[in-house]
């Protein structure tokens, strides 16, 4: 049990190292495939503890400029965030124990719905921070991205992650051909998606605000003050 305590902490801190400043992107198929390989062939609960370790280990290091509004606030954020990988974790299981096609596929849609859609809208609106498709943006795999958006680029990065997890010496074989098949796919761009039109480029200034500290109760003159922050 050591070892996968250790495998899922590593994995998380992969995962982390792929998003900025780090940039290190294609640890990100090396977090998630981590993680699969050390919920295999584990019970439930031992799931649930590794996902959780698995979440604090990433969003430890990917949240690290949240200590500066405070330690209690940064280690609730933390364990709060890290309830999703250790749900993801639970309900995974059932998908690990089938054939290498079939486990890819429900581990990255269940990747896609706990990781990257529950956490976007729960609790208090979510926080989405740390999307798997993140680090993706500008390589080859956002490709998808006109058919669904970051949804589509973490589906696939998640994919290929649960591809490379699922092989075992007797499958070899189909994971590799199932592997093989994604990536030719990414690397011949999708062709057919270059008839979709993109329009003119548009270049657009993004300005934000500083928000009056202290901290104050909402109201219609703090509304007011922060919009006026924000004209341009």
């Amino acid at each position: 049990m050591a070892g996968r305590v250790l495998l899922a902490v590593a994995s998380g801190a992969a995962l982390a190292l792929a998003f900025p400043p780090f940039d290190l992107v294609p640890l990100a198929f090396l977090g998630v495939a981590g993680l699969l390989v050390a919920l295999r062939d584990v019970r439930a609960y031992l799931r649930l503890i590794l996902g959780f370790l698995f979440g604090m280990a990433f969003f430890g290091l990917l949240l690290m400029w949240v200590r500066r509004a405070g330690l209690h606030g940064y280690v609730s954020l933390v364990a709060a965030e890290s309830l999703f990988p250790a749900s993801f974790a639970w309900a995974v299981g059932p998908t690990l124990g089938r054939r290498p096609l079939r486990s890819s596929i429900g581990a990255s849609a269940l990747w896609v719905l706990v990781m990257e859609g529950a956490r976007t809208w729960v609790p208090f609106g979510g926080f989405p921070w740390g999307s798997i498709g993140g680090p993706f943006v500008g390589t080859s795999l956002a490709v998808v991205a006109p058919l669904g958006g970051g949804i589509a680029v973490a589906w696939l990065a998640a994919y290929i992650s649960a591809v490379a997890a699922s092989a075992r010496v007797g499958e070899l074989r189909w994971s590799a051909l199932a592997a093989l098949g994604a990536l030719v796919a990414v690397g011949l761009g999708l062709p057919f998606l270059s008839g979709i039109s993109r329009g003119e480029e548009l270049r657009v200034v993004i300005v934000q605000g500083n928000v009056p500290l202290p901290p104050a109760p909402a109201s219609p003159e703090r509304t007011a003050e922060v919009l006026a922050d924000h004209a341009v």
